[in-house]
Formats: structure tokens, C-alpha cells, sequence
């Protein structure tokens, strides 16, 4: 929901002396990036007084609302206010609360309300769930695996637990118990078809453990096609994309950066294909005493979107034309905020939304002081890796079809030349060199961030990070390079427009 539908149902719920006290809050929050500033936004208007439990329900409706519009934080100081005058609903909260938290990946806060509210009803599958999410995020692997186990068991049509229990589980027979289970669910259990998609990837990976693609490559198969059909794409969009972004880029005008005031702190955007080892290399730079790791925001599509917001191509195209300095330093400042690089404890932040590899030109055009790593990988291994996942949201509408996948990664390729022919700013690592030869990559990748190298970047594995891609359990690995050259023994399950990418 956006700022005028919140807006409508506060003056429809309220009473007329707290309406305009609540929507001075959200007005005030919503247009404010610091989380300080929203904080005393909530603290100087939102009233701490409400009595009448009709309006307290109002005010847990707007939480939930603030919650599902992704206002974490927002949401956030309601629900601790809710634990204060809604005693009666604590377990609710505190569930919220911690779901709210893994959203935003304050990972180890979500673990201690969710903890709080197991305590008053320990057969929730729901906060069983996020623990099991939450837990598995920070790399504590059999303490998620057993809380998936508690809501499968509680409700075995829970198919998100019995997908992320498989990405942690190894299968060793074909009489695991778990396999076994998800074979009699599909068999006795009438599922949706979003259902069964899922828990076909997930039997799928099993059987990929037991090593018998022909089997797993049945079940990703049937996964695909029923991801597929939830989501609407379309390749020849993906391509007008990439041409109009060529065409901005590649002019001598937009080339040209203006003399801008340069930010100390550093932003690291990883870049490149989904499964293309982004997640690992993002785990060993932030190893690093002195570099944060946010994950994969969308600070820069976002702000793409907010200063050049034409949905149009020809015109969001023209937009660029004679960008002023006075745009250029909003952006960035808009970017600072997003970022909050005012930390002084820190040298840089790393940002590994894989899919800013589309704009490798326009980030040194308005950040030319930030660093940019591209990681290629055989495109063979990452098309499987990337069918044997199942992804969420519609951001990955191309993953779910080989011949679009085939499709979408000719486009990356073509995007990536482009950047090279206009000699931009990235440096390039391959995924197979990084895995086999660590120490002498991870040295390359410091001297061109020009950050001090630390030894413990060596030992990624140990970083406690809150990982939320689907790379999850590799991470935590100290040497994963079974994955190299994997495709083959599906070789024969690939089409040709995934065998000949070069």
C-alpha cells in the first residue's frame, strides 16, 4: 500500500484528535531515509495514551499494514508499542515483531522475540518457520533444520519449511525420511499448484544429492513449468531494455562526468548472473574488518527510478539528455542516505544486487569513486544452478524456461561487452579461479578496492553475516568447488540454447 492508501484507512479508523497525530508520523517517516529522524517522528506524534481496545486493534491493523507495505520500521515502534497496551495479544506481537525483523534482516533481533513468543505458545508453526529462517540466515544450520522439522510436523502443507530444510539437508539414501515425506505429500495431500512447485524443487534437490539426474531433473522440471506460468515475462522487453540503456550510455555527453564532490566511503557493487558466485564473494570481502555487508538492496534501481521516473523508454531515454549538476549531487545524496555512509567506523559497504550489472555505466557516471566487481562463471553451471533453484518475488521471470534463461544470459553477455567497449570502470574475476586459488584472488580484489588486506577474509566461512540468497549453506563452507563444471552430468537435459553460451 502506498502513503495515500495508509493515509485513508487511519482517517477511516481513528478518532478525530488521533488522526492528524498519526498522520503527521507517517508523513513525517515516510519521507525521511534516517531511521533517527523516524524514530522521533513516531516519539513526537504518535499517541502513547489510545485506551479504547476497538482503536487498539486499529492501531495492531496499521502495524500489520505498515509491515506488508515494507515500513519496517514504522511498523516496527507500533509493535513495540502494541506490547505495551495490548498485553493480551504478546505472543501475536512478538511474532510480528520478529517476522517484521527477518524481513529487514536484523536477523539476531528477530531470533529473540520470536524466542519470546514460543515461550507462551510453542505450536505456532508460523514462528517455528521464521526461526527456522532466521536461524538458517546467520548460519546456525541444525538448530534451523530443526525448527523447519517442528512445522512441517505441525503442518506438512507448509512447503516453504520443507523447501529450505532440503537446501541444508544432505540426502544420503533414497529411504530418508524427509524424502520419503515429501513423496507422500505430493502422493496424499491436495496442494495448490504455487504449492507443488516448491516442493518439487525441493525433492528434486534431494535426488540431485543422491546423484541421479535423471530423476532430479524430472522434479526441477516439473518446478519450472509450474514457476513459470506464475509469472508474466517477456525477453523482447528485457532487450528494448538493454538497447535504451546502450543508447544513454553511449553518448559523449553522459560520458562525460561533471566535476562532483567525492564521498570518503567507499560502496563495492558485486555484480553478475544470479548463482554465479556473488553471495561468496560478497562473504569474503565482508570478512574484512572495515566493510559492512547490506546484501542485495535496490538503493540504485530505486534511485534510477525516482530522479529519471519515465516508464516510457523514449522517454526515459531523452531524461538524460543534459543531466544538471544539480541532479547529479540529489542522487548522490540521495544514494548517502540510503547507504548511511556516515558511519565513520567503516571504509566501505558492499551492495550485491547481481542485477546492477545493467548499470555498470550509469554507477560511474553518478558514483565514479565506487567500486565495481563483475564475477563470470561458466554459463553452463550457472543456467543449472539457476533451474534447480526456485527464486520468490518476479524479479527472475526469466529463470523458469531454458530457452528465456538462454535468452536473458545472452542479454547480460551483451551488456557486459557493451561496458567493456565504452572502457568502464569494473574489475572481473571468474568464479572457478576464486574457488581454487583464494588467497591470490582475494589479494587481487583488495589491491583494486585499495583497502588494506586482512588474512581473515581467508575465513569467510566463519563471517556471521546474515545470508539470505539462496547460497546459503555453500557459504559456510570453507572450499566449495564440487560445483565447477557440474552441468555435464545434465547435459543430456539441457537444450542447445544452453549448451552453445559462450
Amino acid at each position: 500500500m502506498n502513503f495515500k492508501e495508509i493515509s485513508y484507512f487511519v482517517s477511516k479508523n481513528f478518532n478525530k484528535t488521533n488522526v492528524n497525530k498519526i498522520l503527521d508520523f507517517l508523513y513525517s517517516s515516510f519521507f525521511s531515509e534516517k531511521i533517527y529522524k523516524k524514530y522521533i517522528a513516531f516519539k513526537q506524534n504518535f499517541p502513547n495514551n489510545i485506551t479504547d481496545e476497538q482503536e487498539i486493534k486499529h492501531v495492531y491493523a496499521l502495524a500489520l499494514l505498515l509491515a506488508n507495505s515494507r515500513k519496517a520500521y514504522e511498523a516496527h515502534f507500533l509493535f513495540k508499542l502494541l506490547l505495551r497496551i495490548f498485553p493480551k495479544a504478546s505472543s501475536e506481537i512478538y511474532y510480528n515483531l520478529g517476522k517484521n525483523l527477518n524481513l529487514i534482516f536484523k536477523t539476531k533481533l528477530a531470533i529473540f522475540y520470536l524466542e519470546q513468543s514460543l515461550k507462551i505458545n510453542n505450536k505456532n508453526f508460523f514462528v517455528n518457520y521464521e526461526l527456522g529462517l532466521a536461524n538458517q540466515r546467520i548460519g546456525n544450520i541444525d538448530l534451523s533444520k530443526k525448527y523447519f522439522k517442528i512445522t512441517f510436523e505441525i503442518e506438512p502443507r507448509f512447503v516453504e519449511a520443507h523447501r529450505l530444510y532440503s537446501l541444508s539437508h544432505k540426502y544420503t539414501n533414497k529411504n530418508d525420511d524427509h524424502l520419503k515425506l515429501m513423496l507422500e505429500i505430493l502422493k496424499n495431500i491436495n496442494l495448490k499448484d504455487s504449492q507443488k512447485s516448491q516442493l518439487f524443487f525441493a525433492i528434486g534437490k534431494a535426488y540431485d544429492d543422491l546423484n541421479v539426474p535423471s530423476e532430479a531433473f524430472v522434479y526441477y522440471e516439473k518446478g519450472n513449468n509450474l514457476r513459470r506460468k506464475e509469472l508474466n515475462y517477456s525477453g523482447k522487453i528485457n532487450k528494448l531494455q538493454f538497447e535504451c540503456i546502450k543508447k544513454i550510455t553511449s553518448k559523449p555527453e553522459f560520458r562525460n562526468a561533471k566535476q562532483i564532490k567525492e564521498i570518503n566511503e567507499k560502496i563495492i557493487f558485486i555484480v553478475g548472473m544470479p548463482r554465479s558466485g556473488t553471495t561468496l564473494l560478497e562473504q569474503i570481502i565482508s570478512s574484512h574488518s572495515k566493510i559492512l555487508s547490506l546484501g542485495e538492496p535496490l538503493h540504485f534501481p530505486s534511485a534510477i527510478k525516482k530522479f529519471f521516473p519515465e516508464k516510457d523508454l523514449n522517454l526515459f531515454e531523452e531524461s538524460f539528455d543534459k543531466v544538471s549538476k544539480k541532479t547529479i549531487q540529489n542522487f548522490r545524496d540521495y544514494l548517502k542516505e540510503k547507504y548511511n555512509l556516515d558511519n565513520k567506523n567503516i571504509l566501505a559497504v558492499t551492495d550485491k544486487l547481481p542485477f546492477n550489472f545493467k548499470f555498470i555505466g550509469m554507477i560511474n557516471f553518478f558514483i565514479p569513486e565506487a567500486k565495481i566487481i563483475h564475477i563470470k562463471r561458466s554459463p553452463q553451471d550457472t543456467c543449472l544452478s539457476i533451474l534447480k533453484n526456485y527464486f520468490q518475488g518476479n524479479m527472475l521471470g526469466f529463470a523458469f524456461n531454458q530457452d528465456e534463461l538462454a535468452g536473458y544470459y545472452q542479454t547480460y553477455l551483451d551488456f557486459m561487452q557493451h561496458w567493456r567497449d565504452l572502457n568502464s570502470d569494473f574489475f572481473e574475476i571468474e568464479y572457478e579461479n576464486l574457488v581454487s586459488d583464494l588467497e591470490t584472488q582475494s589479494r587481487n580484489i583488495f589491491d583494486y578496492l585499495q583497502i588494506p588486506y586482512e588474512q581473515d577474509v581467508l575465513k569467510f566461512y566463519e563471517n556471521s553475516n546474515t545470508v539470505s540468497s539462496l547460497s546459503l549453506t555453500q557459504v559456510r563452507q570453507k572450499n566449495y568447488t564440487t560445483s565447477i563444471q557440474s552441468w555435464k552430468k545434465y547435459k543430456n537435459y539441457l537444450t542447445d540454447s544452453i549448451i552453445n553460451l559462450k
